[in-house]
């Protein structure tokens, strides 16, 4: 019964998208919008973080010797950083397109939360996913120059880490 529940109401709402004159700028509208409330809540969980670091923030065997948690609402540190990957990508795709240099400037300082929540979390799920997105993204876009830093930039990263050492200390 739940379950037909939830397909009418997403049967009804791309109705009522499609129904529009031009569908393609509610889409954005709304994509627009759910990356501004996503990375609000990015950081809101890093003011957090600093109001509340003992609730935020716990000991680990990683990189870092702490890693992330959201705190309210209460979210694990995959969550939190599926989140901030889906944020970051969603906000350097943003980047690349045409548009005010007053915008760019905002998702560029949107980025840097995202990204270091990313980093603070510890999840390699979420970062390797976040690079093989861009990897995607990049050759789909035909932006070769900015996929070769990107490949440069992973396979250094990758000759400074050791997955072994990091699951094992």
């Amino acid at each position: 019964m739940w379950k037909s529940f939830e397909i009418l109401v997403d049967v009804l709402v791309l109705a009522a998208v499609l129904s529009y004159q031009n569908p393609q700028n509610i889409a954005r509208a709304a994509y627009r919008m759910l990356v501004g409330l996503y990375g609000l809540l990015i950081v809101i969980y890093l003011l957090e973080a600093l109001a509340m670091p003992t609730l935020a923030f716990r000991e680990s065997r990683g990189y870092l010797s702490i890693y992330m948690l959201g705190v309210l609402p209460v979210m694990t540190q995959n969550a939190l950083a599926f989140l901030s990957a889906v944020c970051a990508f969603a906000i350097i795709c943003r980047l690349q397109r045409p548009g005010h240099a007053g915008i760019k400037l905002a998702y560029a300082l949107m980025l840097i939360p995202a990204l270091l929540t990313l980093v603070l979390a510890q999840s390699r799920t979420s970062v390797i996913a976040l690079v093989l997105a861009l990897l995607v993204y990049l050759i789909f876009d035909r932006r070769y120059a900015l996929l070769g830093v990107v490949i440069v930039v992973t396979l250094v990263g990758s000759f400074f880490t050791s997955v072994y050492d990091a699951s094992y200390q």
